[in-house]
């Protein structure tokens, strides 16, 4: 996995933006010491350095120091105890990892590391396995290559971006990806994938053999482990009944708006409005 690759599952342009007054945040209340363990295992994991952890969340560095130097929280380090809470939860709530995966981690004594048991392998192995099954299940029209899609590309991102920071690597995610094409339509690489990848807006994406490979992907299990739809997905079947427009990239596609004043865009569901500029 390249770095430009672990920089956008770590800090995606298109991610959902989350205020700190956000109501699904109420329900987080992480003690001082469960804090401290995910600073330390996003400094560790080579997420970021302390000094730009600290100006991402935005708080002094003689407040943070003394934060991590407790076993409570002192008075003036409140701060610090609930800016960097807000930030853990609001990547929870995104779907983002709080760590770069432990293959990512380059150390000088790497070399040195006994080789792994082959239990050990045979465990890792198989939870790959498991990560990149879709069961038996074949969607209406899967046959065809023409699955409705009930997902916008961004929450497809949102997905690929989780899986891959378990530590699935970008070959064998492609390789997965491609099982979901009919047989004889070609395969999806890694580049397509990548490229899907770096769109940031809701939409962008949409023609992507990549956006509809990871829906069908996801879909697929979800149908596996018997999940029930969420609330965002049934919403966007009752705005798309027939599927998300997969033919028009938004990029290219030239609309004509009745007043200068006036513009296009989507909304979290990849409907369009128009808005006053």
């Amino acid at each position: 996995m390249d770095t430009d690759l672990i920089n956008r599952i770590l800090f995606p342009d298109d991610e959902e933006k989350i205020d700190d007054d956000d109501p699904r945040l109420l329900s987080y209340s992480d003690t001082p010491g469960e804090v401290r363990t995910k600073i330390r295992t996003w400094i560790e994991s080579g997420a970021q350095t302390e000094a730009d952890f600290q100006k991402t969340i935005g708080v002094d560095p003689t407040e943070y120091s003394s934060f991590l130097g407790y076993l409570t929280s002192p008075d003036p380090a409140r701060d610090v105890h609930k800016k960097a809470s807000l930030f853990f939860h609001k990547r929870e709530l995104q779907g983002l990892p709080i760590e770069i995966p432990e293959r990512n981690k380059i150390k000088p004594e790497a070399s040195k590391k006994k080789k792994p048991t082959k239990s050990a392998a045979k465990g890792k192995s198989d939870s790959m396995e498991r990560l990149l099954d879709t069961g038996d299940y074949i969607l209406p029209g899967e046959i065809e290559g023409d699955v409705d899609i009930f997902e916008t590309p961004r929450e497809v991102r949102r997905k690929m971006r989780a899986l891959l920071a378990k530590g699935v690597t970008q070959a064998a995610f492609a390789r997965a990806l491609s099982e979901m094409l009919p047989e004889g339509s070609g395969t999806l690489n890694p580049q397509t994938m990548k490229a899907f990848l770096a769109h940031k807006g809701v939409m962008d994406g949409n023609t992507s053999k990549a956006f509809y490979c990871g829906y069908v992907f996801f879909e697929k299990q979800r149908l596996r482990d018997n999940k029930p739809m969420s609330k965002h997905r049934e919403t966007m079947e009752e705005l798309h009944p027939t599927g998300v427009d997969t033919t028009h990239n938004p990029k290219t596609t030239r609309y004509i708006v009745s007043s200068a004043t006036r513009s296009l865009g989507y909304d979290q569901y990849g409907v369009m409005h128009s808005s006053r500029s």
